[in-house]
């Protein structure tokens, strides 16, 4: 009797052992289960915010159109420029629909990048142009200082100039009224410099680290930092770094800040090599 019951005990004990091995391995399970759903819930969040930031651009921009088309009595070219920026702009509103579509049909946040072999100065001037209506509204002036003939990049032209664009309207938000921004193209070796520069509060050193950090909004100027919610540099640098270039923000003495992108030349191919 003494034995069976010993054996007994150990096939218990050994049950027992099998038992806890198995709701341990289920609780990580369902740890690493409820990990991922808080991540995926995240990137969604993400992207939510990300959108709206980025719809918030063109709808202004629309606005700003349909109201110069209707002031005073502006000619037939005048409507025909006007109705052709704002099918630019709903088209690129579309495409941003679509990617938020597509982006909640599936687990991972990554969108689609369409890269080709461009002329930087192309994406700038056309950044610059889209870019009036924005400045228009502080009355100031976006003016490209250089251009840069010829100089091609590897690059989604859509994306870049959508990074074109949150940095010059994070400029035109901290510059001063009635002032300008000020755009370079520069070539150094094999790195194309693209500069963004305004005539504003400028920022602090101690702010630097954080200026690319979701959600940070500068303290420099609370004022002009409460118009935003401080995801803008964040989206324009993941485009950057998709690009495999760099994007850093700093102090334009005597007065104002500066945004500098550097992106890798890309060589034109000849026929042969294509």
């Amino acid at each position: 009797m003494a034995e069976a019951i010993e054996r007994q005990r150990a096939s218990l004990t050994s049950a027992q052992a099998r038992l806890e091995r198995e709701v341990d391995q289920r609780t990580r399970e369902l740890r690493q289960a409820n990990d991922q759903l808080l991540e995926l819930d995240g990137k969604r969040s993400q992207f939510l915010a990300d959108a709206s930031h980025e719809l918030r651009t063109p709808l202004t921009i629309l606005r700003g159109e349909a109201e110069v088309a209707l002031r005073g009595r502006p000619g037939l070219a005048s409507f025909r420029d006007a109705l052709n920026r704002i099918q630019l702009y709903a088209a690129d509103m579309a495409r941003l629909l679509e990617d938020l579509i597509d982006f909640t049909r599936s687990e991972i946040d990554d969108v689609t990048y369409d890269f080709e072999t461009v002329e930087a100065e192309a994406v700038v001037v056309a950044a610059v142009h889209e870019s009036e209506i924005l400045a228009q509204q502080k009355q100031m002036e976006v003016q490209l200082l250089s251009r840069a003939p010829k100089q091609l990049i590897r690059a989604d032209p859509r994306r870049l100039k959508q990074a074109l664009m949150i940095g010059i309207d994070n400029a035109i938000k901290y510059a001063d009224p009635c002032g300008s921004i000020d755009i370079d193209i520069c070539r150094s070796d094999d790195i194309l410099a693209l500069t963004i520069r305004d005539h504003g509060c400028g920022i602090d050193a101690a702010e630097l680290p954080f200026v690319f950090d979701r959600y940070y909004r500068g303290r420099n100027n609370a004022s002009r930092a409460a118009n935003g919610l401080g995801i803008g540099l964040p989206i324009a640098k993941t485009i950057i770094e998709r690009h495999d270039g760099t994007i850093t923000l700093g102090p334009a003495p005597p007065r104002g800040a500066v945004l500098t992108i550097r992106l890798p030349i890309a060589e034109r191919k000849t026929a042969c090599e294509s």
